[in-house]
């Protein structure tokens, strides 16, 4: 008894210390947003959104996902922003563009933009 004692004081700091990594880039993870979002990072390169929006992965590191999906000739782009608040929380940030007569994306016009919280899903 006293040696499962020591092994649990021993295997507890471990445990506490040990690293969390939000998102595992080599698998595929699902999240759950309120509202009903479901997002789904397939790889290092695509994320779906909802099932039927396909986006291209910016960045992707330890805590933070950006990602950028065009709607036919790519004037109207939707830009997720997903990043780790910690408790299982993430904070994501959608934002939708319009390039159409823009010369850059300093004067694109804005259509909408949602911030929602999610959480990690199987």
């Amino acid at each position: 008894m006293k040696m499962m004692i020591a092994a649990v004081a021993l295997v507890s700091p471990l445990m506490a210390n040990a690293e969390y990594t939000p998102f595992d880039k080599q698998q595929p993870i699902n999240f759950e947003c309120q509202t009903g979002v479901k997002i789904h990072v397939v790889d290092k390169k695509h994320v779906v959104i909802n099932g039927d929006f396909d986006a291209e992965v910016l960045e992707i590191s330890a805590d933070r996902l950006q990602a950028q999906g065009g709607h036919g000739d790519n004037l109207l782009t939707t830009n997720i922003d997903l990043r780790f608040m910690g408790g299982g929380y993430y904070s994501l940030l959608v934002t939708e563009m319009d390039y159409t007569d823009a010369q850059g994306p300093w004067n694109a016009k804005v259509l909408s933009v949602n911030a929602l919280i999610c959480t990690r899903t199987q």
